[in-house]
């Protein structure tokens, strides 16, 4: 049996939980008509906090009338608010005044199926629009998801002539199973349009052609290039974390392997690896937390300029803007250190290193080049977690230390935890 634990009640009689019962029952270790294994119970307690649905679960033994020997388990659960709605706006180094309008569910409906839309617009020529759903445990299946995500970006890099602005449009499907709780197999497949667009100001216009102003001022090839692009990408994912949004214990760790083609100027097949590393523990008190995470990837030189990594911005090299490190290799890593001062508010300091290489490109005015492990970026910050009514805030500081290759702090400003 399920209920709300009291406290959680608006009244009496307010004890339906929003998760549907089949969500909860899927992750319970233990059945019905068994003997009471506290062993079996904390495992399944752990299964239930890492889905990010509840704040707590206990649970209560009663009496079976008739029966002095049984007794039935009541669990209890404090449901955490997972339907968020989200306008704001806020200040960003890398993309200016941004605004945000954000309507997502983690358990939508109960069951435990994320839906999301999300649309951002900046004065920095930067917008972007999502659609997202994911199911990660489809009813009556063994550990089988699926998930698809429709999405239109638009970036403009004012330190790049070529490729001054990116339109993306595209669409994800993705099919995963279960090997075990923990052991997560998937393939995914993705289809773009993508449109190119450059400051034709920056280059020199002769007889119906464009030169580069710098350098060797060679003719420019591939200028405004629009191309399709579809590619499939299998993976494999190991998490042990104890919560999905906000970790304090465990580890994480996905390889994926992304094959494609691409037409448009010098279109070809192409590929990549990435690997991402996580892991999480205890700090050094009660309610601070060591988060460490390392990704590395490769990929082919024949991948789309527009396509290839780049390193640098809120989620990558906080101290540098987005994309200033741009190629075909890259390596991050990060470690942060974070503490919960109360239900409302977290204070991080986190401390960032890695960079790209290899960009080996067509854009001449790109003077970060370098090969694998040359110049290493280091920085370092600071953060505040606000946990508001609409949501997780986010908002990091952060600069470069060290081998120094750019100056001045960057601000960010994003939804929950980093990763």
């Amino acid at each position: 049996m399920v209920t709300k634990q009291k406290g959680a009640r608006r009244k009496p009689t307010d004890d339906v939980l929003k998760t549907k019962d089949y969500v909860i029952e899927r992750e319970l270790e233990f059945s019905k008509d068994e003997i009471f294994n506290s062993k079996k119970y904390d495992e399944s307690v752990k299964n239930l906090m890492r889905l990010g649905h509840f704040k707590n679960v206990k649970y209560e033994a009663r009496q079976i009338p008739g029966d002095p020997d049984g007794r039935t388990i009541v669990l209890l659960f404090d449901e955490e608010r997972t339907a968020i709605l989200q306008g704001a706006i806020s200040y960003g180094s890398e993309i200016g005044l941004l605004g945000t309008v954000s309507i997502k569910d983690t358990n939508w409906k109960g069951k435990g199926q994320e839906l999301g839309f999300t649309f951002e617009k900046s004065d920095e020529d930067y917008s972007s629009f999502s659609i997202n759903f994911y199911d990660p445990w489809i009813k009556d299946t063994d550990r089988i998801s699926w998930g698809w995500s429709i999405y239109k970006n638009t970036y403009e890099d004012d330190d790049s002539a070529l490729f001054n602005k990116i339109d993306t449009i595209g669409a994800k499907f993705n099919i995963g199973k279960g090997i075990t709780k923990n052991v997560r197999l998937g393939i995914g497949t993705k289809f773009e349009y993508v449109e190119e667009e450059a400051d034709k100001d920056e280059f020199d216009h002769r007889n119906g052609e464009y030169y580069w102003k710098i350098k060797d001022k060679r003719k420019v090839e591939g200028m405004d290039d629009d191309y399709f692009v579809w590619s499939i990408f299998p993976s494999i994912t190991y998490d042990t974390r104890n919560h999905f949004w906000n970790p304090t214990a465990g580890e994480y760790a996905k390889l994926q392997l992304e094959g494609g083609y691409a037409n448009g100027y010098d279109g070809d097949v192409f590929g990549n690896i990435t690997l991402e590393l996580r892991k999480y523990h205890r700090g050094l008190f009660k309610n601070n937390t060591f988060a460490y995470k390392v990704v590395g990837g490769i990929m082919t030189d024949t991948t789309k300029e527009g396509q290839r990594f780049w390193v640098g911005g809120g989620s990558t090299l906080r101290g540098y803007e987005g994309g200033f490190f741009k190629g075909t290799q890259k390596l991050v890593g990060t470690i942060e250190n974070r503490t919960q001062i109360n239900d409302l508010l977290g204070f991080v300091v986190f401390f960032d290193a890695g960079r790209a290489w290899k960009y080996q490109g067509r854009a001449l005015d790109y003077d970060h080049e370098g090969n694998f492990p040359d110049e290493i970026a280091t920085t370092a910050g600071v953060g505040l977690r606000l946990n508001t009514p609409i949501g997780p805030l986010r908002f990091d500081f952060g600069w470069p230390v060290g081998n120094k290759m750019d100056d001045g702090m960057e601000f960010y400003f994003n939804m929950g935890q980093s990763f």
